[in-house]
């Protein structure tokens, strides 16, 4: 059999998996520049394995990805594939228009959320974006909703971010962290105070952050847009497929998207699986 990759892995791993990430947050993950393409030969993978990752990679990108992945699979070998659920999204945004149409009171803080899942990482321009903002509030009226849209990782978040507070701007970081020296602080301090110079900062700081942070959805996909770029890319056999069931032998037995407690991971993923013509 071949090799079993999980591309773009996370926290999410398991021991018969080759891991693979931009960095490694547990042991056992190999740490690749997934851009410059898999550290496997041609063939050698019976599975490619990649949740919560295309959404990230430039439109103009994604056949070059899914191409990648489609080399090193063997023949006949298997790419399952898990994004946000776009179409999901926004039956949910409607059924909130509804009960807000209905006078349904506790719609309104489910519509926000709502919004925001759809729009924020696609608009974001800082990290954590309105997401960030919003699940750090102190007091989450529909905390259940919002865990129940986007999983064990938004309760994550949550205790995490109450409370939490945003870093310094880029303007601020520039006059006060950097070593320029007393000279360089006050005439660095004069320059900032040019209305030119601040937005040509805060411009390089958006497009930074939007290029390398790897917060930014760079797409939105339904299951009829995934199975056409797979389509596309060359696979065949291409089917919606529900968490936790595969083709894949022993898929249950890893753990990926279904947790020992039958709880799944990311329930606001679809998850789209193809066969390797």
């Amino acid at each position: 059999m071949g090799k079993l990759v999980n591309v773009g892995c996370g926290c999410r791993i398991h021991p018969d998996w080759v891991n693979l990430d931009l960095h490694a947050s547990v042991p056992g993950v190999i740490v690749c520049d997934l851009t410059r393409g898999l550290p496997l030969a041609d063939g050698e993978a019976e599975v490619v394995y990649s949740a919560a990752v295309l959404e990230h990679v430039r439109r103009e990108n994604v056949p070059a990805f899914l191409a990648e992945c489609r080399r090193v699979l063997k023949p006949k070998g298997y790419i399952r594939l898990a994004v946000p659920d776009f179409e999901r999204q926004a039956r949910v945004y409607l059924e909130c228009i509804d009960r807000l149409d209905r006078g349904d009171a506790a719609a309104d803080a489910d519509h926000e959320w709502m919004m925001v899942e759809i729009f924020d990482q696609i608009a974001r321009e800082r990290s954590g974006g309105e997401m960030g903002d919003l699940l750090g509030r102190p007091n989450l009226p529909n905390e259940r909703f919002i865990v129940d849209r986007i999983g064990k990782e938004g309760s994550d978040l949550i205790k995490i971010l109450k409370g939490s507070r945003r870093g310094p701007s880029s303007k601020t970081f520039l006059a006060n962290k950097v070593p320029w020296g007393r000279l360089g602080q006050f005439l660095l301090k004069k320059l900032l105070n040019s209305k030119d110079i601040e937005d040509d900062l805060r411009a390089l700081e958006i497009g930074r952050f939007r290029l390398l942070s790897g917060e930014v959805h760079q797409w939105a996909y339904d299951r009829y847009e995934m199975m056409r770029v797979l389509r596309d890319a060359g696979f065949r056999s291409i089917m919606a497929r529900n968490h936790g069931e595969s083709e894949i032998p022993r898929w249950a037995h890893y753990h990926l998207e279904v947790d020992e407690a039958g709880v799944i991971e990311k329930p606001d993923l679809m998850v789209i699986e193809a066969r390797k013509a």
